[in-house]
């Protein structure tokens, strides 16, 4: 009887919210909406059972900048609404969730819930209000929406790696330690102002999604999905600049592909214009990332299908680095073959002589040797020297900056306008960073280049244990190869960010996540013995539900 009642009541209510909902499209009166009102209750149900597949589609929209590729998305905002989900699951589902034994349950759920509401009730009016151009009060506003964010980081970091069945990874807890740091750092920024809408418009994004996909990722199944989400989006990418490169459209230099960059005497439109795939540098790191997980498929082949179809993936995207013509690139791109080739065959001269065979062919084939830089990479001489001191240069006002201010840096987002201030050669106008590494140093200072190290350090050490793990459980090809992958494009993202400003973007913080995940799950395979033989297992979701 209660059975039935329950049965009775569950499409009672599905019964109401469908005619509420089509009631509400009726009246607007738009076609599109009455299908998305009509698709809203069955989205929901999928969503709340398989809350990942929102988050890793979220990633794919946003890392991956598909709107940009294919402009017919953007009227959909696909980012915002599945950004808007993932977040809203994740906090729904962890406050329902009971905590491991020995945590205060009232007292974790209360201040997360609590720290979340406060940050909603001040970040978000404050941010639209400065998009919005009006006037704020930025001595009182910023102070307060950054460190109620900071608060509010360390609360759910705290409950959801209660709500888990073991602690989140070490480098998880650098990563929130990291991003409080930020924050604060924000606060005492040069122009906190111009720190604050960074912040707004990437950094607290990223921060959410990072601890949703190491929660959300509970099954072997949900980062192979991921894994083929970014193999996939990677491939539609590839696709826009093979378009671009027949057509002659959006060329930097004539020659180097990018996306969505408009032809233009005027230099104010080509800036207005400007976006993260217009840069040929960013495209190519952005494709760096599901080229990494394609050949590692490719090294741990389950099926000839599984092969042929990794093989195509990895050609069809190493075939669109190439026509970026991005030195970091090149430099990453090597040393994701060098990795999992050394991890494969556990040999330093294999990973050695690959990149000596592979790195001229690549060069070659980029023509780098021969292509002249642009303002897109922030010389106005062409030769190669020149690119090199403008680096050099660029790396020794990042020194400046973290000397002249150790603990705060100049805030993030300002270095380039506080260039002037702290080089030693000015070059008639101010150049990024031109590494990750620099670029943390002279935004953040000192602790915040500590953490910054620290987090990918123990990535690193973090995924090599899991690579091991899994090789003596004998795991599956599917998640010892996404553990290759993983490892490989963090060893690529660093090399390729060694000469790219790209800190705080989604392909380094996507990695880390991902690596605490198949971490986790890995901890979970029975290894009684590391030196007896293991039978075959596989990685199955962890016990305790969402």
């Amino acid at each position: 009887m209660s059975r039935a009642i329950h049965s009775l009541g569950y499409w009672a209510t599905m019964a109401t919210v469908a005619s509420v909902t089509l009631f509400v499209a009726y009246r607007l009166d738009q076609p599109m909406l009455i299908a998305a009102f009509g698709l809203a209750p069955l989205a929901a149900i999928v969503a709340w059972s398989q809350p990942f597949v929102v988050c890793a589609l979220f990633v794919s929209f946003a890392h991956f900048r598909l709107p940009e590729a294919y402009p017919a998305l953007e009227g959909l905002k696909p980012s915002l609404l599945l950004g808007s989900a993932a977040v809203a699951l994740v906090a729904t589902k962890a406050l329902l969730t009971p905590l491991r034994p020995g945590v205060d349950e009232r007292t974790v759920k209360t201040l997360s819930l609590g720290s979340l509401l406060i940050c909603a009730a001040v970040a978000v009016p404050y941010s639209a209000m400065r998009s919005a151009g009006m006037a704020t009060p930025d001595a009182l506003g910023i102070p307060l929406a950054l460190t109620s964010a900071a608060f509010c980081a360390v609360a759910w970091y705290t409950l959801l790696s209660s709500a888990s069945a073991r602690p989140m990874p070490a480098n998880i807890r650098l990563f929130t330690a990291f991003f409080v740091v930020i924050c604060l750092t924000s606060i005492f920024g040069r122009v906190p102002g111009d720190s604050f809408d960074y912040w707004s418009s990437m950094t607290w994004k990223v921060a959410a999604m990072t601890l949703a996909t190491v929660w959300l990722a509970r099954s072997q199944r949900d980062l192979s999905l991921a894994t083929a989400l970014y193999i996939a989006s990677g491939v539609l990418i590839a696709f826009v600049v093979f378009y671009n490169k027949a057509n002659g459209i959006s060329l930097v230099e004539g020659t180097r592909v990018a996306i969505g960059l408009v032809a233009s005497d005027d230099p104010e439109v080509v800036r207005a214009s400007a976006r993260v795939l217009s840069d040929p540098n960013d495209l190519a790191l952005i494709l760096m990332f599901p080229l990494a997980f394609a050949l590692a498929r490719l090294v741990h082949r389950s099926s000839w299908i599984n092969m042929l179809a990794s093989a195509s993936a990895a050609t069809v995207i190493l075939l669109a680095i190439t026509f970026t013509q991005s030195r970091g690139a090149a430099l990453g791109v090597m040393m994701v073959v060098a990795v999992l080739l050394f991890q494969r065959y556990r040999s330093f001269a294999v990973g050695v002589m690959a990149i000596v065979i592979a790195g001229p062919l690549l060069i070659s084939a980029m023509s780098i040797a021969t292509r002249s830089n642009s303002v897109s990479d922030g010389f106005s001489q062409g030769d190669l020297d020149n690119s090199a001191q403008h680096r050099i240069d660029a790396w020794k006002t990042a020194v400046n900056m973290a000397a002249a201010r150790p603990l705060t840096g100049v805030g993030i987002g300002n270095f380039s306008q506080m260039y002037y201030s702290y080089t030693e050669h000015w070059h008639n106008r101010a150049i990024a960073a031109h590494s990750m590494w620099f670029q943390v140093l002279g935004e953040i200072g000192l602790i915040g280049f500590a953490l910054f190290v620290g987090m990918i350090w123990k990535s690193f050490t973090l995924n090599a244990a899991t690579i091991r793990l899994l090789e003596r459980a004998r795991a599956p090809p599917g998640p010892r190869a996404m553990a290759l992958g993983l490892q490989a494009a963090l060893a690529g993202t660093c090399a390729a960010g060694t000469f790219l400003s790209q800190a705080y973007n989604w392909p380094l913080y996507m990695i880390i996540a991902m690596i605490a995940a198949i971490a986790s799950q890995a901890a979970a395979v029975p290894v009684e013995d590391p030196a007896s033989e293991l039978p075959e297992v596989d990685l199955r979701p962890l016990q305790r539900a969402h």
